[in-house]
């Protein structure tokens, strides 16, 4: 193991803090440091994927082992983007089955994190078409696991947030698709009530299905919900290109403040109540990547960043839920990008995973700026009185008594927590 002589800063997606870590090489064979973490990609928002006064491992080795394209499963290095997965799969009509909003992640950070997206509903988290994993201990030794063979280990590191093991080899079931077009569809809707009227209905007709909200508190929860499905118009590209517009500059300039905010979230609102309740021809990359087609969106938060906060409480109870932090939000600043999503009918498998059924997660994009100590304080507080719980890969603040509140397997959990292995996150929570 090589490892560079000076701490270097290393900022997560969100780039709110940094850590000083030192980056290191694995040689073959060699066990792992102590307070080492293994990273994919970087894109997670929270410390999760940061590692202060420790070392860093970016695991990049992402080829393909093996890939039965008649049946669709595959086994792949845990350092392949979904990405590079679908540039060599898609083409032969197989994609991911879940997918977050990003295709620039590891496949490894998939994992760790548990992903989920728009077709919940449909298929679950991402652990739930996970065969099997190989996982490597820092003492050198490596683990094949699945639901019979090590299921404690298998349990735990799907959604384990890189806490239990280099992840080495990932083998999964790939969903079937004869087009990469699909039919969307969207409808506004007036307040939060309406919405959860309107949602169980979108989840019946459509695979893909989410909200966005305008989160400006004199909007009084107005928004839009999408529904997608795939097109009968058949078509796979023999080479899949996906178009990036540009990349966005860092200028050091915070882009989204009350103004802003308040200009886009009404003309977005106000463009798709014009055009409410029209189909519209998308490919599936514009339902599920939309953000994807600008490069480094996140520095249009300038050098302070942003916070994405992703909460989730029982149905019944989300309206206080989202009525409580939009007024406790508003106070410092206003947030263009919020989006909802029901987590209906299925249940993660993993230890720590996010989703909780028959829960509705909310996820917030915040502005860097003038927020304090008494300010998350309230936000989860707020959380904890509504029965909720914090998304883990988004998490920057959450109190270790919140923590172990709301995610009942931690205890179970640590019993197969890599020794070598920590991460800011786990310094600060677990």
């Amino acid at each position: 193991m090589n490892t560079t002589s000076k701490f270097h800063k290393f900022y997560s997606w969100g780039r709110v803090s940094y850590s000083l870590s030192k980056k290191i090489t694995l040689d073959r064979g060699k066990k792992l440091l102590p307070k080492t973490l293994i990273i994919g990609k970087s894109y997670s928002y929270g410390d999760c994927c940061q590692n202060n006064l420790g070392n860093l491992y970016q695991f990049d080795q992402n080829k393909i082992i093996k890939f039965d394209k008649v049946k669709g499963l595959i086994v792949c290095q845990s350092g392949i983007t979904i990405k590079e997965l679908h540039e060599n799969t898609i083409p032969f009509g197989w994609m991911m089955p879940v997918s977050p909003g990003c295709e620039n992640i590891s496949l490894g950070g998939a994992v760790a994190n548990d992903v989920h997206g728009k077709n919940f509903h449909v298929f679950s988290s991402f652990g739930n078409h996970i065969r099997s994993l190989v996982i490597l201990k820092s003492n050198g030794k490596k683990y094949l696991c699945n639901r019979k063979k090590n299921s404690k280990l298998f349990k735990a590191t799907i959604g384990g947030v890189g806490l239990t093991g280099m992840i080495l080899e990932i083998e999964f079931q790939l969903r079937k698709i004869n087009t990469i077009y699909t039919d969307s569809y969207s409808q506004t809707f007036s307040n939060i009530n309406q919405y959860l009227k309107m949602s169980d209905k979108f989840d019946n007709d459509y695979e893909f299905s989410a909200a966005w909200v305008d989160f400006n508190k004199s909007s009084k929860g107005r928004g839009v919900i999408f529904g997608s499905n795939f097109s009968k118009q058949k078509y796979l590209p023999k080479k899949y290109v996906k178009k990036k517009f540009f990349d966005f500059p860092k200028l050091n300039i915070n882009f989204v403040n009350n103004f802003s905010a308040s200009i886009f979230s009404k003309i977005y609102y106000w463009k798709h109540k014009l055009t409410s309740k029209k189909y519209m021809r998308n490919t599936i990359f514009d339902v599920l990547y939309p953000l994807d087609k600008i490069g480094n969106w996140n520095n249009i938060y300038g050098k302070n960043g942003f916070y994405q906060i992703q909460v989730s409480c029982p149905k019944k109870l989300f309206v206080r839920l989202y009525e409580e932090l939009s007024s406790e939000i508003s106070k410092f600043t206003m947030s263009p990008l919020v989006v909802i999503k029901i987590f209906n009918k299925h249940k993660s498998i993993g230890m720590l995973s996010f989703p909780v059924t028959g829960h509705i997660t909310i996820a917030i994009d915040i502005p860097n700026k003038n927020l304090n100590d008494n300010f998350f304080s309230t936000i989860e507080s707020i959380v904890e009185k509504n029965h909720g719980r914090f998304y883990l890969a988004k998490d920057n603040f959450m109190s270790k008594k919140f923590f172990y509140k709301s995610y009942k397997n931690i205890y179970d959990f640590l019993k197969y927590k890599d020794k070598n292995i920590s991460s800011s996150m786990f310094e600060r929570i677990f």
